[in-house]
């Protein structure tokens, strides 16, 4: 996350968790089982369960209130809206639905056939993936804070290409609310615009074994997939200020 990063190590409770800021320092995390209502700044940790949402203000962890019994899915955006999908045991449609201070504010059913995967939000736009069978094959995003849905289909993303399942997709959205779209170390598409119509893919100095946005910057890690001596073509840290078209390499 933006300024550091937050460990809720398991089994340890309260006492075992920490931020560590940019410089190395350590400051102890306050972890609460009271649900907190999502406010902007407020950041979604990580990991898929529990489901936590870490303040910065008061470096405290908590699960997010007013999310719907059944979610399995969540993002948080810079507003302080909580996204989250919403899967009943029931033969109901899957559901996105969004909320803010602990309220709802709306919902938006996940057309058929498809199944919702992953869930990205910022920048107004908020995008689930869609999935059917063991395969992703397009999107169900809003890039008007939930006014209105559209299923993105192609847009230039050749999802039959995507053959490593949904487990390994990787979505986020830029602080301008482009899209970028793509495979654990495979190939990425990038958004043209907040509009998020048609994508591009983005081309990479080296072979990326994961690649993650800040804002709107870029930032691809080049590094062996298994511990290893030998050295990887292109290996480090690289970034990107302008969508993919110029990488320089971090220290050199």
């Amino acid at each position: 996350m933006r300024g550091g990063f937050v460990r809720v190590p398991p089994g340890e409770g309260a006492e075992g968790a920490y931020a560590l800021d940019v410089r190395g320092k350590r400051h102890k995390a306050v972890i609460t089982e009271t649900p907190m209502r999502t406010r902007p700044g407020d950041v979604l940790l990580a990991e898929l369960e529990p489901t936590l949402v870490y303040r910065p203000a008061t470096r405290t962890v908590a699960p997010p209130a007013g999310a719907p019994d059944y979610a399995i899915r969540f993002a948080v955006d810079e507003r302080g809206t909580a996204w989250s999908l919403d899967q009943p045991l029931t033969d109901a449609p899957n559901r996105v639905v969004w909320q803010r201070d602990g309220h709802t504010l709306g919902s938006r059913a996940v057309p058929k056939p498809y199944t919702g995967g992953v869930l990205a939000a910022r920048g107004g736009t908020a995008a689930l993936s869609l999935t059917r069978g063991e395969r992703v094959r397009g999107l169900l995003l809003t890039t008007d804070r939930g006014e209105h849905w559209r299923t993105v289909l192609t847009g230039g993303i050749p999802w039959q290409d995507l053959k490593r399942g949904p487990e390994s997709l990787v979505m986020e959205s830029l602080a301008d609310g482009r899209l970028l779209v793509g495979e654990e170390g495979g190939r990425y598409w990038l958004a043209d615009d907040r509009a998020d119509n048609a994508f591009h893919e983005v081309k990479t100095p080296a072979a990326f074994t994961s690649l993650t946005v800040d804002g709107t910057t870029l930032y691809g890690i080049a590094d062996a997939t298994t511990a290893t001596y030998g050295l990887v073509k292109g290996e480090g840290l690289w970034i990107s200020r302008d969508g993919g078209r110029e990488w320089h390499r971090h220290g050199r």
